[in-house]
């Protein structure tokens, strides 16, 4: 953040300065009909038009056969509203599709999607590719066998050749499969692994800070942290407690120390455990965190603006989003709790109605529903307590942002705090809270 031209303005002001507060905002929640039993989400600009579509996997239901399994796109409208959807089913004999993830795996500039699809035949599993047309319309490839029973799917670009690569967890063979892309989407050349008992979930993040993705995987027991050698091969390079069935995973930088902490959903246990990463990949650290019981899965965000990342968590047993907030001395503290459908089994975080705030979206497994959960920003100018009305506290709190060069006193959004700024934050004033 630049300082720009009026510090001499601000600093005539500095005696009204008071510390800024940042808050969580309110969300108003909607909730959309999604299928049976959708069970994860992809968020990405599928069309093209510059705002982001969802991407919604219908597990389906059995009732003598499996029914209604394939990928829901939801098209939104720029203003997070998402009023159009369109059903993209599975072939005849593939079911329990159970994870999706978008990259560009076809390399041509727009976003393709990965599924995770449990049965394609006995005793097999696949990785369906569905390739963007570059308007939102996807056309389906000849699977990619996998390991049995996957249950989650990532992506990276695991030997740093310019494509995204897969990684599948694969809970009833006990086994996890990589898929390397030959820069065309096709993931001909794999290489399965025997790995720990059930892994639940399958995550990339650089760990160690030596510029490719290491792969983290929650099992039955505990987690696995795997190194990769700088060419696409992973190897074991730790294994870690965290309750009794470890299943979400997340990364963020909790302490500010500029390298990822390591974050696992204790599912059974009702606990998040967070590792703190040494800065060469290893957790020698960690605290626990007790939550609302049955944390499915996990996203970490800045979601009250304070520059610190903080954790939202789909607690399943309790159909809410538990969000954790950063303390700022590297700890979880303060608890908010929203509402959403029954079973959230998935979370993400994502801007979907272009305000500058993070917006978030469940999908809800036992109430065939997604919830949108938008933030409400209230007014730009509206900095500190009391909320919902502009008074000395927003002043204080704009001119201290502003001394400090916080981004919170960056009301244009350009990274430079200058008059503009000050115009912007005094016209939001004059025009008052909705």
């Amino acid at each position: 953040m630049r300082l720009n031209g009026v510090a001499p303005v601000v600093v005539q002001l500095s005696l009204l300065a008071a510390p800024c507060v940042a808050s969580l905002p309110a969300f108003n929640r909607i909730d959309l009909a999604a299928g049976s039993g959708p069970v994860d989400a992809a968020a990405g600009d599928y069309d093209g038009d510059g705002d982001l579509d969802l991407a919604i996997v219908d597990h389906g239901v059995f009732a003598g056969s499996w029914t209604n399994y394939g990928v829901r796109i939801m098209v939104n409208d720029g203003a997070g509203g998402f009023t159009t959807s369109s059903y993209l089913p599975f072939p005849a004999g593939m079911a329990e599709p159970n994870a999706v993830v978008a990259r560009d795996f076809d390399s041509d500039g727009d976003l393709d999607l990965a599924v995770a699809v449990g049965y394609t035949g006995f005793n097999q599993s696949a990785v369906m590719m569905m390739l963007n047309d570059g308007a939102g319309g996807f056309a389906q490839m000849t699977p990619f066998g996998t390991g049995y029973g996957p249950v989650s799917v990532a992506a990276a670009d695991v030997d740093l050749d310019d494509d995204y690569d897969l990684m599948t967890a694969n809970t009833v063979s006990s086994t996890v499969t990589m898929l390397y892309n030959d820069g065309a989407g096709s993931m001909n050349t794999f290489m399965t692994y025997g790995t720990a008992t059930n892994p639940k979930r399958i995550e990339f993040a650089d760990l160690d800070g030596d510029g490719d993705p290491d792969a983290v995987e929650t099992w039955l027991h505990g987690v696995v942290v795997a190194r990769n050698d700088g060419t696409g091969l992973l190897t074991a390079w730790g294994t870690y407690t965290a309750g009794i069935r470890p299943d979400g995973i997340a990364f963020g930088d909790l302490d500010g120390d500029a390298d990822p902490e390591m974050l696992i959903a204790d599912y059974t246990g009702g606990h998040v455990t967070a590792f703190f990463n040494d800065g060469a990949g290893l957790f020698p650290s960690s605290t626990s965190y007790t939550v609302a019981t049955g944390p499915a899965d996990m996203a970490v965000f800045d979601l009250d603006g304070d520059i610190d990342a903080d954790l939202a968590i789909a607690s399943r047993s309790t159909n809410q989003v538990e969000v954790r907030l950063n303390n700022g001395e590297a700890g979880l503290g303060e608890t908010h709790f929203l509402a959403v459908g029954a079973g959230p089994s998935s979370i993400l975080v994502a801007d979907l109605n272009a305000d500058g705030s993070p917006d978030i979206v469940t999908t809800n497994a036992d109430g065939d529903s997604i919830s949108l959960l938008l933030s409400d920003a209230g007014c730009p100018a509206d900095l500190a307590p009391p909320f919902g009305t502009l008074d000395l506290n927003d002043i204080q709190a704009f001119i201290a942002g502003f001394i400090a060069a916080d981004p919170i006193a960056d009301l244009t959004g350009d990274g430079i705090l200058d008059l503009d700024d000050v115009s912007a934050f005094i016209a939001s004033f004059l025009a008052g809270c909705p």
